[in-house]
């Protein structure tokens, strides 16, 4: 059943009953590894002996980071007509006596969205800025735009409170391009678009190579440069390679140089954008995109 609100809608009987079993028996089970945070973000004083949390990491900006990743989250990815992943990790609550909210926040500064999957039911809950309470049922889902700020609620009436965080974007387009012998793509940017990509499918990395225009590097007056580098260059080329993704900001203006040999270079590129509401109805700049 599927459950939407103004800017946050809520799934239950996400997955199918027997996958969940799996994800629930193993992430809940006596041998799944968990690592320690002390530093949790909270209205507790820094050093109470609340503040703590246990976690998994599942996937960060620099790739796969744990053997589990196909068991666990390549199903809910796959509801949730997965496209680009940020990070994502598993987040365990142990019980209080009370409950404890902690502070309103933010996964990240860059544009996203979240989708928050229950492990096990408790009276613990996500919270809202706005009011807006969800309690932590198994196999449920929440999906909602990055930039609303909300806050963990620890549960009292079960041992641990389990849930899966997913930072992601939507992939909106995507095309094949195919570029032979003295062919090249002018340079240019992806409007309507966070993030863009380019994976390689056939490359060489001899001759092929794609340049970015450093869109900071305005400068009035330009002092002598005794090595260039990344940071004070107008542009900067990358050698590229077979099976090799690069992402970009898709403000960025690049352009794929000259094709040099006789191979033909098979890029896969993409762009992608978020759903949900940007902005705010009293600030006037409420955008609701579906």
């Amino acid at each position: 059943m599927q459950t939407p609100y103004k800017d946050v809608t809520v799934i239950q009987d996400f997955l199918p009953l027997d996958i969940y079993e799996k994800i629930n028996q193993t992430v809940m089970g006596n041998n799944f590894p968990w690592f320690f945070n002390s530093n949790v973000s909270s209205d507790l004083k820094p050093d109470s002996i609340n503040d703590f949390i246990f976690f998994h990491h599942l996937y960060a900006p620099d790739g796969i980071k744990s053997n589990y990743f196909n068991t666990i989250l390549m199903p809910i990815l796959g509801k949730l007509n997965f496209n680009y992943i940020i990070r994502s990790k598993i987040n365990l609550y142990t019980r209080k006596e009370k409950q404890l909210q902690h502070d309103f926040h933010i996964d990240q500064e860059k544009e996203h969205m979240v989708a928050l999957y229950s492990v096990n039911t408790n009276n613990g809950s996500t919270v809202f800025e706005n009011g807006k309470k969800i309690l932590s049922v198994a196999n449920q889902v929440i999906i909602f735009n990055g930039n609303l700020n909300h806050a963990s609620c620890v549960q009292t009436d079960k041992q641990t409170r389990v849930n899966i965080n997913i930072n992601f974007i939507y992939i909106t387009q995507s095309w094949l391009n195919y570029t032979e012998k003295n062919q090249y793509h002018h340079k240019h940017n992806h409007p309507n678009s966070i993030i863009s990509g380019v994976f390689y499918l056939n490359a060489d990395n001899k001759n092929d190579t794609i340049t970015f225009t450093n869109p900071n590097h305005v400068m009035q007056i330009k002092p002598t440069i005794k090595e260039h580098n990344i940071w004070n260059s107008d542009t900067w080329w990358y050698p590229l390679e077979t099976g090799e993704l690069i992402l970009f900001p898709s403000t960025t203006k690049h352009q794929v140089d000259i094709k040099k040999g006789n191979n033909i270079r098979v890029s896969l590129a993409f762009n992608t954008f978020y759903k949900g509401t940007l902005g705010t109805s009293t600030g006037l700049t409420e955008l609701n995109i579906i």
